[in-house]
């Protein structure tokens, strides 16, 4: 279990570890290499034969409860930036570059041990 700060509730959460991944974006890709990266996000999705599917809400609820409590706590914004990335992704237009605010973003150097 990860131990980390939700800018999105302002207050420490519990996630399962096999849902959180590395987290790169600007100063953490270089040429030639990628240096380590202080940030996770969660991605509740798993590995079907060579897809990713995302894991329904009801074995999330069973398999990953502490993701599932996380995740029904910023439902509301996570479907409100749903339907931008499908309204951006029909014109055509990149995702925003706001990704601070991704309630599935974690900085790891705000997070306690």
């Amino acid at each position: 279990m990860a131990h980390l700060h939700s800018d999105s509730l302002d207050r420490e959460v519990q996630v399962e570890q096999q849902l959180l991944s590395p987290f790169l974006a600007g100063r953490a890709i270089r040429s030639f290499r990628i240096n380590q990266s202080d940030k996770v996000v969660l991605i509740p999705y798993t590995l079907s034969g060579s897809r990713m599917r995302l894991i329904p809400e009801d074995e999330l609820k069973l398999s990953y409860p502490a993701a599932h409590e996380y995740l029904s706590a910023n439902k509301a914004e996570l479907v409100a930036i749903g339907h931008l990335f499908t309204e951006l992704n029909q014109r055509g237009l990149i995702l925003p570059s706001d990704h601070k605010r991704l309630p599935l973003r974690f900085d790891l150097a705000r997070s306690k041990p």
